[in-house]
């Protein structure tokens, strides 16, 4: 037996073997994932999060004033201006938005759709940038992330950049 055993070469990977399978487990992942999708619609309240940066750095403004409106009549507010905080974000809850969302088997593509279904309309300001126009929640022109959070409930981040002015106060 061992004379058998003698003349061949013990097991090695080569780098094409090693390539096939880094390849296929995450593609074997990504199926299982897929293999069971739930679509289902339905009203949620949706924390709708305003993200204030600047233009140039990227960076969070903190202090800057989140306006909130009707989406159809920027005249109506809906409540009192908010504030953000040291990471920039300033939110609110719209309840029962109409959306749609999309549950994978082991949820790691999962999908939320909420464009359209917040009526609302956003502008941002702070002290030493200009002023935004108005922002809608299904603006295509923006940064946004849609989330499920599960049990009804979900989140629209949204990322507005201000451009500096230059003047110490905003407009």
């Amino acid at each position: 037996m061992r004379d058998q055993l003698e003349g061949r070469r013990p097991f090695q990977f080569s780098l094409r073997t090693f390539l096939i399978v880094i390849t296929a487990i995450p593609a074997l992942i990504w199926a299982c994932d897929r293999s069971v999708m739930r679509i289902e619609d339905g009203d949620l309240d949706v924390e709708m999060r305003y993200q204030a940066i600047d233009l140039e750095t990227g960076s969070p403004i903190s202090g800057a004033t989140v306006e909130i409106a009707d989406g159809e009549n920027t005249t109506k507010p809906l409540g009192p201006p908010l504030r953000t905080d040291v990471g920039g974000f300033a939110s609110r809850i719209c309840k029962d938005s109409m959306c749609s969302w999309h549950v994978s088997n082991l949820g790691f593509t999962n999908k939320f759709y909420a464009g359209g279904a917040v009526p609302w309309a956003a502008r941002l300001s702070a002290a030493g940038y200009e002023r935004t126009d108005w922002i809608w929640a299904g603006s295509k022109n923006r940064e946004w992330n849609a989330e499920y959070l599960g049990n009804h409930k979900g989140r629209v981040t949204i990322r507005v950049p201000l451009r500096p002015s230059g003047e110490a106060t905003s407009k």
